[in-house]
Formats: structure tokens, sequence, C-alpha cells
């Protein structure tokens, strides 16, 4: 039983590792340099290969070979993420806020009050916070980047 306790740890402890420490690059990773030539700035790619003092990547259209001692971050691309919860945010936002301002009255004037049209304003807020809301999620899920590791340099 003094075990358990260990053995349950392990395998969280291997899930909340960093990726990039385990994982090495390949040719055909996509991959995002940084270095001190303006052009080449936070530049994505598809690395071509590297050896002891020069990485090559493809990006611009255009084969590069660059010194490894100029390359200031290197980054690999872990797939990519959706947007889809910060887009049904803002579209909850938005579709709360823009039928209120377009009626021009607030929750708490005489228009909204339940003896004058309360459930009017209800049923808007609703409408208007569901549609937004769902518009937004799915122009989020549509929405994809790159989420990108650091990678110690080939060379270290």
């Amino acid at each position: 039983m003094r075990g358990l306790p260990v053995l349950l740890a392990l395998p969280l402890t291997l899930a909340i590792s960093p990726a990039a420490s385990a994982q090495e690059l390949a040719a055909g990773d996509r991959i995002r340099v940084t270095t001190v030539l303006p052009t080449l700035d936070r530049q994505p790619g598809v690395l071509l290969g590297f050896d002891t003092d020069t990485l090559s990547f493809h990006a611009q259209g255009s084969d590069w070979s660059l010194p490894l001692e100029s390359i200031s971050l290197l980054e690999r691309s872990d797939g990519t993420r959706s947007h889809a919860l910060v887009g049904a945010l803002i579209g909850l936002g938005a579709g709360l806020l823009i039928p209120l301002a377009a009626t021009g009255s607030d929750l708490g004037s005489s228009a909204c009050q339940a003896d004058t049209g309360g459930n009017l304003c209800g049923a808007v807020i609703l409408v208007g916070g569901v549609s937004g809301g769902l518009l937004g999620l799915i122009v989020g899920a549509l929405i994809r980047t790159d989420r990108w590791v650091p990678m110690e340099h080939p060379y270290r």
C-alpha cells in the first residue's frame, strides 16, 4: 500500500512534464525561427535538416541555411488549437449588449419592467445571448493557430 501513491503520481508527473524536452527535431517538422536578422524574425517554416553548425529550413518560398549561433529562439509546432471558448464568450457578450444598445434601454428602465414588457426584454437578451454565443463558438472553432513549443538548440 505504501507504493500506491508513488505509482499513482508517476503517470501524472510524466503527463505534465514539458513535451519539448523529450521530443527531438526531425526533418519535415514545422518550426519557427527567431534570429537577429529582421527578415527572419519569428519566421515559420519547415525544417530541412541541421548539422553541428547550421540549421536549414524552407520559409518565404526559399530555402534558408543559418548558423546556429545566429538563432536566438527555436520553436517547434505542437499542432494547432481553436479559439472556440474565446469566440463563444465574445459572441455571448456582443449578443447581450448589442440588442440592449440598439433598443436604447437598460434592465432598470421602465420598458423592461414586468408590467410593461419585461418579457420582451428578457426574450431579446436570451435570444441575443444564445445566438451570439453560438455564432462566436462556430467562428472561434474555425479560427486555428499553431501552438509553439520552445526547443533547445540542436547543438546543445
